[in-house]
Protein backbone atom coordinates (compact mmCIF):
# COMPACT_ATOMS: atom_id res chain seq x y z
CA UNK A 1 0.00 0.00 0.00
CA UNK A 2 1.55 3.55 -0.89
CA UNK A 3 1.84 5.79 1.78
CA UNK A 4 0.06 9.39 0.62
CA UNK A 5 2.60 11.71 -0.74
CA UNK A 6 3.00 14.64 1.72
CA UNK A 7 5.26 16.96 -0.87
CA UNK A 8 4.99 18.33 -4.81
CA UNK A 9 7.81 16.35 -5.51
CA UNK A 10 5.85 13.05 -3.98
CA UNK A 11 3.01 13.99 -5.48
CA UNK A 12 4.44 13.89 -9.12
CA UNK A 13 6.11 10.61 -8.81
CA UNK A 14 3.13 9.11 -7.23
CA UNK A 15 0.80 6.65 -9.05
CA UNK A 16 -2.20 8.69 -7.44
CA UNK A 17 -1.87 11.62 -9.78
CA UNK A 18 -3.75 9.80 -12.71
CA UNK A 19 -6.24 8.44 -10.74
CA UNK A 20 -7.08 12.23 -8.98
CA UNK A 21 -6.96 13.30 -12.45
CA UNK A 22 -9.31 10.21 -14.19
CA UNK A 23 -11.74 10.99 -11.12
CA UNK A 24 -11.76 15.00 -11.56
CA UNK A 25 -12.28 14.81 -15.25
CA UNK A 26 -15.04 12.55 -14.60
CA UNK A 27 -16.73 15.03 -12.34
CA UNK A 28 -16.55 18.39 -13.57
CA UNK A 29 -17.48 16.74 -18.09
CA UNK A 30 -13.44 16.97 -19.46
CA UNK A 31 -13.59 14.48 -22.66
CA UNK A 32 -11.24 12.13 -22.32
CA UNK A 33 -9.13 13.18 -25.32
CA UNK A 34 -8.77 16.21 -22.85
CA UNK A 35 -7.46 14.09 -20.15
CA UNK A 36 -3.58 14.35 -20.88
CA UNK A 37 -3.91 18.21 -20.89
CA UNK A 38 -5.37 17.96 -17.54
CA UNK A 39 -2.48 15.83 -15.82
CA UNK A 40 -0.22 18.20 -17.25
CA UNK A 41 -1.64 21.04 -15.98
CA UNK A 42 -1.75 19.74 -12.64
CA UNK A 43 1.79 18.77 -12.89
CA UNK A 44 2.46 22.59 -13.49
CA UNK A 45 0.85 23.47 -10.36
CA UNK A 46 2.42 21.00 -8.67
CA UNK A 47 6.00 22.46 -9.90
CA UNK A 48 4.94 25.94 -9.65
CA UNK A 49 3.76 25.48 -6.30
CA UNK A 50 7.83 24.57 -4.89
CA UNK A 51 8.78 20.44 -5.74
CA UNK A 52 10.03 20.63 -1.63
CA UNK A 53 6.67 22.19 -0.32
CA UNK A 54 4.25 20.39 1.72
CA UNK A 55 0.99 19.08 -0.49
CA UNK A 56 -1.87 17.82 0.67
CA UNK A 57 -4.13 15.85 -1.19
CA UNK A 58 -7.68 18.65 -0.16
CA UNK A 59 -5.00 21.17 -2.05
CA UNK A 60 -4.34 18.79 -5.01
CA UNK A 61 -8.08 17.99 -5.36
CA UNK A 62 -8.58 22.27 -5.35
CA UNK A 63 -5.67 22.95 -7.97
CA UNK A 64 -7.26 19.72 -10.46
CA UNK A 65 -10.97 20.60 -10.19
CA UNK A 66 -9.80 24.08 -10.84
CA UNK A 67 -7.90 23.13 -14.02
CA UNK A 68 -10.13 20.77 -15.31
CA UNK A 69 -13.07 24.00 -15.09
CA UNK A 70 -10.76 25.68 -17.28
CA UNK A 71 -9.92 23.14 -19.92
CA UNK A 72 -13.88 22.60 -19.96
CA UNK A 73 -14.16 26.16 -20.74
CA UNK A 74 -11.94 26.31 -23.47
CA UNK A 75 -12.80 23.49 -25.13
CA UNK A 76 -16.76 25.14 -25.02
CA UNK A 77 -15.07 28.64 -26.38
CA UNK A 78 -13.63 27.43 -29.77
CA UNK A 79 -15.97 27.28 -32.59
CA UNK A 80 -14.65 24.36 -34.02
CA UNK A 81 -15.19 21.85 -30.76
CA UNK A 82 -17.95 22.93 -30.51
CA UNK A 83 -19.39 22.23 -34.03
CA UNK A 84 -17.36 18.89 -33.36
CA UNK A 85 -19.48 17.96 -30.12
CA UNK A 86 -22.83 18.77 -32.06
CA UNK A 87 -24.35 15.72 -33.10
CA UNK A 88 -23.58 14.57 -37.17
CA UNK A 89 -27.21 15.65 -38.69
CA UNK A 90 -26.49 13.10 -41.18
CA UNK A 91 -26.68 10.44 -38.85
CA UNK A 92 -29.12 12.26 -36.26
CA UNK A 93 -32.03 11.98 -38.99
CA UNK A 94 -30.76 8.86 -40.93
CA UNK A 95 -32.01 10.57 -44.43
CA UNK A 96 -30.61 8.69 -46.88
CA UNK A 97 -30.62 12.42 -49.27
CA UNK A 98 -28.91 13.65 -46.99
CA UNK A 99 -26.40 11.61 -45.96
CA UNK A 100 -25.68 10.94 -49.55
CA UNK A 101 -24.89 15.26 -49.88
CA UNK A 102 -22.45 15.08 -47.32
CA UNK A 103 -20.52 12.18 -48.67
CA UNK A 104 -20.59 13.56 -51.92
CA UNK A 105 -18.98 16.69 -50.39
CA UNK A 106 -16.47 15.06 -48.60
CA UNK A 107 -15.70 13.02 -51.63
CA UNK A 108 -14.31 16.30 -53.37
CA UNK A 109 -12.03 16.69 -50.38
CA UNK A 110 -7.97 16.77 -50.70
CA UNK A 111 -6.39 13.34 -49.72
CA UNK A 112 -5.27 14.14 -46.17
CA UNK A 113 -8.70 16.26 -45.46
CA UNK A 114 -10.52 12.98 -47.09
CA UNK A 115 -8.86 10.77 -44.98
CA UNK A 116 -9.39 13.11 -42.21
CA UNK A 117 -13.08 12.78 -42.72
CA UNK A 118 -13.67 9.19 -43.11
CA UNK A 119 -11.32 8.36 -39.64
CA UNK A 120 -13.54 10.74 -38.04
CA UNK A 121 -16.82 10.73 -39.11
CA UNK A 122 -17.17 7.58 -40.98
CA UNK A 123 -15.54 5.87 -38.32
CA UNK A 124 -16.10 8.11 -35.28
CA UNK A 125 -12.56 8.23 -34.37
CA UNK A 126 -11.04 10.21 -31.20
CA UNK A 127 -8.58 12.96 -31.72
CA UNK A 128 -5.82 10.82 -30.64
CA UNK A 129 -6.59 8.20 -32.44
CA UNK A 130 -6.31 9.95 -35.36
CA UNK A 131 -3.53 11.97 -35.03
CA UNK A 132 -1.59 8.46 -33.99
CA UNK A 133 -2.63 6.78 -36.97
CA UNK A 134 -2.15 9.75 -39.81
CA UNK A 135 1.00 10.89 -37.76
CA UNK A 136 0.19 14.45 -37.01
CA UNK A 137 -0.46 16.15 -33.46
CA UNK A 138 -3.67 16.89 -32.07
CA UNK A 139 -3.61 20.10 -33.08
CA UNK A 140 -3.01 19.49 -36.57
CA UNK A 141 -6.32 17.20 -36.17
CA UNK A 142 -8.23 20.16 -35.11
CA UNK A 143 -6.56 22.29 -37.40
CA UNK A 144 -7.86 19.71 -40.37
CA UNK A 145 -11.37 20.02 -39.15
CA UNK A 146 -11.25 23.53 -39.43
CA UNK A 147 -10.33 23.19 -42.76
CA UNK A 148 -12.34 20.32 -43.41
CA UNK A 149 -15.77 22.27 -42.43
CA UNK A 150 -14.24 25.06 -44.21
CA UNK A 151 -14.24 22.93 -47.38
CA UNK A 152 -17.64 21.43 -47.08
CA UNK A 153 -19.01 24.71 -46.77
CA UNK A 154 -19.71 24.59 -42.38
CA UNK A 155 -18.05 27.54 -41.56
CA UNK A 156 -17.45 28.10 -38.09
CA UNK A 157 -18.02 31.66 -37.04
CA UNK A 158 -15.47 33.86 -35.00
Amino acid sequence: MEICPSTAREWLESARLKAIARYVASRKAVVPDDLPDLLQEIRIALWKAGLDRPVNAAWLFHTAEHKAIDIARQSLTRPVDILRRTPDPARETRDPELIHLVRARAASLPGSLRKFYDLRYEQGLSERVIAERMRVSRSSVRWMEHRCFTAMGVAAEH
